[in-house]
């Protein structure tokens, strides 16, 4: 009340001293200073109306007048007591003033209670809930009776108010969107548009004061900036602001403050809304009580400092971001605050000018060193700008600060085109900051040019919204050399493919084609073709038809599962394997290949949609592989066969020869008769003769024993057994005997061989698929162990030197 009261007092000796000075006030015209004491009077009839008692509230706490935000009086406080009761209002703000918290708490009570429109207005519907609340029956109206009058304007009567007004304060020079007072408009049951508005600058000022005049609802703007008329002292707005029904809507005037040498020091700015004729709007009857006049603004000698922005595309060059990928760097800006003053960031807006589309593009953000500032954009508006509010934690520059601000952005999956991202700071007007020595918004500049420069948009680089990347080859370390395959054979290794994914994402492997090729290849020599993944099938069995195998289905759009998923930065390789039918021709060969780009179709694990084709890259032909009858087995020598050396008689287990046999790639081979045979001396002139070698026996790489034991061989050593060399592997044996100490061998020695000439009757071999008998090749020639008897050298061994020794000691 001391305050209101020292309020009245400050306005009384204003419009006296205006009095006073009138005659002396050469810059100003009589019209002028009678519309700033009109002004000043009227401040002075709102501010004395708020010393009149409030109406008292409603008894017995029912609910019988319409409320709605910006009012204030007892009901409003009534009316918060309800709410806190309820739980939808914190305790404590009883405050007797209808704002955003009270209209938060009055749509939280409406969904509670199901009540529409959730609009946050205590109309007719809430208010027969309320009361309903509170035991109070609300009597129906009488048909064509009019509703009661009450304290407050009824919505059904559509009120303009006084809202909030600005203190009374100093504001610098070039100051932006300074605040002087805004407007309630409140709507009954039915909508109306407000098409024109008239602010009246008054005060001790002058126009060149005013650089601009600004109406926003909110955040957003309405209308575009407006001057005053030099001859009316008038901002006039024609708009189109429309207020809902059972709504409140604020309507708040800013404006811009004249830089130095244009607005005037000491001057005192009050701008308002003079008559009902002011406004222009579809309502009916719009009652207010006029004038409505802010607080006085005095113009200071001080200057708003300066504030760059800058885009920084080195920072952030232009590249590609993935598709469906989170928080994906996009833009970055430099803020610099001159020396003068520091400043505080209060919003940002920026503008996308790229061609994807304004869903492209979602959960913007704003970060300073990781550190995110200001609210999540979480979709760009219809003008595809993004408004970051900053309001509850401003961004704070000191005095020659500088800070850099990067924009991230998600992007929408499913992007299978070429489509830009590129966002900009466009205007002035889309930095809110203001200086925290002069208090006054700034208009940014930017430093290109020179700290200060006018400001023109600061542009990022061009973003490309993109996918992963698929490469297919062959795996050159796996994929099978030229063989050949037997008839009857299974699982055979036909092609080894390397799939490869880029660093943008992984890929999903949804559908591959493969294409039969090779001399006169039907799909009738080739049956049962699958994927491998190391030792896990993943596509198969398949059967060629035409001259295609296809594994998997891809479908247009995000396939929940597929053949394999490979992560990003990643190579897979996949074997290709298929069995070699009973009736396939032996005079044919086949390959399996992909032999197009475009018979590969994957999805991007992030974009979660087809990757395009220009993604999609390689081909791989496979080896083509001979169709044979039966599998072919080759003997030899092997490395590791004993060295020529000198077996004593009477040694027993000695090693001779190891054979090595190697079965060809058609198929495995079962070795079931060998036949050794040993010579004396050198060559096979001479044959070893009974007696000379003893227990003769051929041993497995396990050390068990291929056949019986041959006690006492002459010339040849047959043995009858069961080994099986797996196609493409080796297998050896070993030859074993003893040396008899009545042997007549000697100096001449001895060597067991499987001769070359005689191997293919020497061995009996038989293909385990074809079941047919295997034509040997190759042979293997022992090394010539000589026989000898064992000697015993005596000689002395290193002996003490020459020393006394005494007698009796120990």
């Amino acid at each position: 009340m001391k305050d209101l009261q020292k309020k009245i007092f400050a306005l009384v000796t204003t419009v006296t001293l205006v009095m006073m000075m009138a005659p002396s006030v050469s810059a100003l015209t009589v019209e002028e200073l009678t519309a700033q004491i009109a002004a000043l009077q009227a401040q002075l009839v709102a501010l004395q109306a708020q010393l009149s008692p409030s109406p008292s509230p409603a008894v017995g706490g029912s609910f019988d007048t319409n409320l709605y935000f910006g009012l204030r009086n007892d009901k409003v406080k009534t009316l918060q007591e309800f709410l806190i009761g309820k739980g939808h209002l914190a305790a404590g703000l009883n405050t007797s003033y209808f704002g955003p918290l009270t209209k938060a708490a009055v749509m939280a009570y409406q969904t509670a209670k199901s009540i529409t429109p959730v609009a946050g207005y205590f109309g007719p519907l809430t208010r027969a809930a309320a009361n309903a609340d509170s035991g109070v029956v609300t009597p129906s109206p009488s048909p064509g009776a009019s509703p009661s009058p009450s304290a407050s304007p009824a919505p059904s009567a559509d009120a303009v108010s006084l809202g909030s007004v600005s203190a009374a304060s100093a504001v610098a020079k070039n100051a932006q969107n300074v605040t002087f007072f805004s407007l309630n408009f409140a709507a009954g049951s039915t909508a109306y548009t407000v098409s024109k508005i008239v602010v009246s600058r008054g005060g001790v000022s002058a126009d060149a004061d005013i650089a601009a005049v600004k109406l926003y609802d909110g955040s957003t703007q309405v209308g575009s900036s407006q001057a005053l008329n030099t001859t009316t002292h008038k901002a006039t707005f024609s708009i189109n602001w429309q207020v809902p029904a059972n709504t409140a809507k604020v309507l708040t005037v800013k404006a811009n403050i004249a830089p130095n040498g244009t607005s005037t020091t000491g001057n005192s700015i009050t701008l308002g809304v003079a008559a009902a004729s002011d406004i222009v709007s579809t309502s009916a009857a719009l009652a207010g009580s006029f004038p409505m006049v802010s607080n006085a603004m005095n113009v200071s000698g001080t200057a708003v400092g300066v504030l760059d922005v800058d885009v920084q595309t080195g920072l952030v060059p232009a590249s590609t971001i993935l598709s469906g990928a989170v928080e994906q760097e996009i833009a970055a800006w430099k803020f610099a605050a001159s020396s003068v003053e520091g400043f505080s960031v209060k919003s940002i807006k920026v503008t996308h000018t790229g061609s994807a589309t304004r869903t492209d593009v979602k959960n913007l953000k704003l970060k300073v060193v990781g550190a995110q500032i200001g609210s999540t954009v979480a979709e760009l508006a219809s003008d595809n700008t993004g408004t970051f509010d900053l309001s509850a934690s401003p961004l704070v520059l000191n005095a020659g600060q500088s800070k850099y601000i990067y924009a991230y952005a998600d992007t929408a999956a499913g992007i299978n085109t070429s489509r830009s991202v590129i966002f900009e700071v466009t205007q002035t007007t889309d930095v809110d900051a203001y200086g925290s020595n002069s208090g006054g918004g700034v208009t940014i500049t930017k430093a290109s040019g020179g700290s200060g420069t006018a400001f023109t948009s600061q542009t990022g680089a061009t973003m490309t919204i993109g996918q992963g990347t698929f490469v297919t080859a062959l795996d050159s370390a796996q994929n099978p050399a030229t063989q050949s395959y037997v008839v009857g054979t299974t699982n055979r290794l036909m092609t080894a493919l390397k799939f490869s994914t880029g660093s943008r994402e992984g890929v999903r492997l949804t559908e591959l084609k493969l294409t039969l090729a090779g001399t006169n290849a039907a799909a009738t020599d080739i049956a049962n073709i699958t994927l491998w993944d190391g030792t896990t099938q993943i596509g198969g069995s398949g059967s060629v038809i035409g001259s295609t195998v296809t594994f998997g289905t891809n479908t247009i759009g995000w396939d929940s599962s597929g053949l394999l998923d490979i992560a990003a930065s990643t190579n897979k390789t996949i074997l290709v394997k298929a069995d070699i039918p009973n009736g396939a021709n032996t005079t044919h060969t086949i390959s399996l290949s992909v032999g197009s780009a475009a018979h590969i179709k994957a999805d991007g694990l992030a974009s979660q949609y087809d990757l395009p084709a220009a993604s999609v890259t390689g081909t791989a032909a496979g080896n083509a592989h001979t169709i044979a009858a039966y599998g072919t087995l080759a003997v030899s020598l092997a490395s590791t066969t004993p060295s020529a050396q000198t077996y004593v008689k009477g040694a027993t287990g000695k090693e001779f020869t190891k054979i090595n046999f190697t079965a060809g790639t058609g198929e495995d081979i079962l070795v079931s008769a060998v036949t050794i045979k040993s010579y004396a001396a050198a060559g096979t002139g001479t044959a070893t003769a009974s007696g000379d070698v003893t227990n003769v026996k051929l041993l497995k790489s396990d050390g068990t024993q291929f056949g019986s034991t041959v006690g006492a061989p002459s010339t040849t050593e047959a043995f009858s057994g069961s080994l099986t060399v797996t196609s493409g592997n080796t297998a050896t044996l070993t030859v074993v005997a003893d040396i008899p100490t009545t042997t007549a061998l000697g100096s001449a020695g001895v060597h067991f061989d499987v001769l070359a000439s005689t191997v293919a009757t020497d061995i009996t071999s038989t293909g385990v698929y074809s079941t047919a008998d295997v034509t040997e090749t190759g042979g293997a020639t022992g090394n010539l162990m000589v026989v000898g008897t064992g000697s015993l050298t005596v000689s002395i061994a290193s002996s003490p030197a020459d020393q006394t020794a005494i007698l009796n000691s120990l």
